[in-house]
């Protein structure tokens, strides 16, 4: 006759002759308890964050939600290594994202480099204009001047890299509106002593022939590139800029 009291045994693909575990009342087996879904988010936050950046800092934060949440529950929610998975997946994510934005964005120094050399390239014209036509140009044309001795240059040449919004056919820059009443030539100007310290054109708001009178825009980490006479661009900071020199000799001869 057949034992009724011995353990019941699972023979097959598991292990032979482990007893079946059963809960009380001889239901069937208990169930896993289910995974977080903050932690079931930050994966997916994470892989989703290979084609939309946003998604991958919400993975890291979902990840690290997870770990009380799953800590708290007492074994009644598992996902601590899922978390765990998102948080490290996002992270990475979020860290190539960053580090892509800095390798193909150029720095705000180079931007600024950028800038310095257009203002030498329109001091460099306007010096050939003055000499061309003995006087400087008029403050509402001084954009086309500029243009018309740097044929080859074309209208790059007036855009800062460092203005968020480059509208098409706008300049970034402003000419001291004082110039334009001056009848003689930058070499002329120059041999009055003031080259070095009279400015010609300023970081300005985009526009087409804007001109300035002692402001700027202070654009560049606080400061703004002047160009003076003498051909020379300096970072002036932003509070500074109306006290170089904007005003030109009175012994020069004006209209």
């Amino acid at each position: 006759m057949m034992d009724h009291d011995h353990d019941l045994r699972v023979e097959g693909p598991g292990v032979p002759g482990v007893p079946l575990e059963t809960p009380a009342g001889g239901g069937p087996p208990n169930k896993p308890p289910p995974v977080s879904g903050l932690a079931r988010r930050s994966v997916l936050c994470g892989v989703a964050g290979i084609c939309c950046f946003v998604t991958a800092p919400l993975g890291v934060l979902f990840g690290l939600a997870a770990f009380p949440t799953v800590s708290a529950s007492r074994g009644g929610l598992r996902g601590h290594g899922l978390a765990a998975t998102g948080v490290i997946l996002s992270s990475l994510i979020t860290a190539f994202q960053f580090s892509s934005l800095g390798l193909f964005r150029p720095s705000e120094k180079a931007r600024m480099a950028a800038c310095q050399g257009n203002l030498r390239q329109i001091g460099q014209a306007l010096e050939s204009y003055t000499i061309q036509h003995g006087r400087f140009p008029q403050a509402s044309s001084w954009c086309d001047a500029v243009l018309l001795c740097l044929p080859d240059q074309g209208r790059d040449v007036l855009k800062c890299p460092s203005t968020p919004r480059r509208t098409k056919g706008e300049s970034h820059y402003a000419y001291n509106r004082k110039l334009s009443t001056l009848r003689c030539s930058t070499p002329e100007l120059a041999a009055r002593g003031v080259a070095a310290e009279l400015v010609v054109v300023v970081d300005s708001l985009p526009g087409w022939n804007r001109s300035a009178y002692k402001s700027a825009d202070a654009r560049h980490t606080g400061g703004a590139n002047v160009l003076f006479l003498d051909g020379h661009v300096k970072w002036v900071r932003g509070e500074e800029v109306p006290k170089v020199r904007w005003d030109v000799p009175p012994a020069v001869p004006a209209k």
